[in-house]
């Protein structure tokens, strides 16, 4: 009687395929999907920090005491500090934050007179 080799050859497809499968199963889950996320939080942190220099550009623009006078430099120390801090901080947190450089420019005001 002839010998059946079935079993052997399923069991070596069976293993290659379980091979290759846990081989793709583990490039999958430890690829780096955080790539598209540090785009991102690059495109965040750059948004924000043109909006604090655009801020500051419109404080010296449009400010009736500023348009002659520098700005504060407290004021421009908080946003340069602020810029650093963008990448920890919420979106809400950020709007918050600006709130808050607008709110100091209108202290020192309140404070010169």
């Amino acid at each position: 009687m002839k010998k059946l080799y079935r079993f052997s050859y399923l069991s070596k497809v069976i293993s290659v395929f379980f091979g290759n499968a846990c081989i793709f199963l583990l490039f999958v889950f430890t690829s780096n999907p955080s790539f598209a996320q540090d785009v991102q939080q690059n495109d965040r942190v750059n948004g924000w920090s043109s909006d604090i220099d655009t801020l500051l550009s419109r404080m010296k623009e449009q400010h009736y005491v500023y348009k002659t006078k520098p700005l504060p430099d407290q004021l421009i120390k908080n946003a340069a500090l602020l810029k650093t801090k963008v990448a920890q901080y919420s979106d809400e947190r950020m709007m918050g934050e600006l709130e808050r450089l607008m709110w100091y420019m209108t202290a020192i005001l309140t404070l010169c007179r």
